[in-house]
Order: C-alpha cells, then sequence, then structure tokens
C-alpha cells in the first residue's frame, strides 16, 4: 500500500524502457509510485489504490488505455483521478479520441522530462483545486462532481510553467 503522506501515481505502459526512467525520477522527487504493464491490472490497481494520478499508454496488449480511460472516468469512485495519456500516437485524430475519452492531457513519446513533469504538476494542482471545491462545494447536487470530471483540456488556454 503507497504511503498516505505521498503523492501516489499509477503508470500504466507495456514498455519497461518507459516506465523504469519514469518511476525512477518520479520516486527521486518524493512520490510514491504503481507500476502496471497492461489495461486490466491497471484497472484493478486504480479501483483498489486510488492514486492520485495516472501516466497512460494506449497501446497495449488487451484493455488499450482509451478503454481503461474511459472505464475508470465512468466510474464515480475513479472519475476525479487526473489521467495523462502517454504514447507515440500523434495524429490529430488520436489525441482526440483520447481526450473524448476523458484523458485530462496528453503527451507525445518521446517526451522531454521536463514536459511530463510540468503535466503531472498542472494536473495534480488542478486536481487539487477541484478536492477543495468538492469538499466546500454542493455536493448534494452533484455541482462539485460536474466540476471534478471535466478535463484540463477544457478548462481554457494552458499557460506554460518553468519546472
Amino acid at each position: 500500500m503507497p504511503n498516505s503522506d505521498k503523492i501516489t501515481v499509477l503508470i500504466v505502459d507495456d514498455e519497461e524502457d518507459v516506465l523504469r526512467p519514469i518511476a525512477f525520477r518520479l520516486e527521486a522527487l518524493g512520490f510514491s509510485v504503481l507500476l502496471e504493464t497492461d489495461g486490466e491490472l491497471g484497472f484493478q490497481t486504480a479501483v483498489a489504490k486510488r492514486p492520485d494520478l495516472i501516466l497512460l499508454d494506449i497501446m497495449m496488449p488487451g484493455m488499450d488505455g482509451l478503454t481503461l480511460c474511459n472505464a475508470l472516468k465512468e466510474r464515480e469512485d475513479t472519475a476525479a483521478i487526473p489521467i495523462i495519456i502517454l504514447t507515440a500516437k500523434t495524429a490529430v485524430a488520436d489525441v482526440e479520441k483520447a481526450f473524448r475519452s476523458g484523458a485530462d492531457d496528453y503527451v507525445a513519446k518521446p517526451f522531454e522530462w521536463d514536459e511530463i513533469y510540468g503535466k503531472i504538476n498542472r494536473c495534480l494542482a488542478h486536481s487539487a483545486s477541484h478536492v477543495r471545491f468538492f469538499r466546500h462545494g454542493d455536493i448534494a447536487s452533484g455541482e462539485g462532481k460536474k466540476k471534478v470530471q471535466r478535463p484540463l483540456h477544457e478548462s481554457g488556454p494552458r499557460v506554460p510553467e518553468s519546472v
């Protein structure tokens, strides 16, 4: 079980050469990291552990990343978890499919560490502001839930942050 004092990131990717370096860097920065190599295991881990953020590949054996993203966003207990897609698929249609499946952000492989780390920070900051809203907002009417589920790409223009 991850340390509850640390931010937990679940990485779901079937490529070890992608998983390990990201996990190493995140752990060095104090994150707790969970690793899964296929969509089914990623789904089970996300539901059981409820990570703070998920990094998700699209092309995997079994359940692909878009199916997993959609399944997690449809569940009330996992809908608010930010999901960043990490993939070699860079066509505009692929990016649009990822956002339609509920992804909060998208990073093309190969990627620069500063890019992915900046997006992780933005998603976590965005998620934290929604958690505050959800705690203090109108939970009974469902307004908090609707706000939590709104993906980052609908939140307006992005402003690059320095990392």
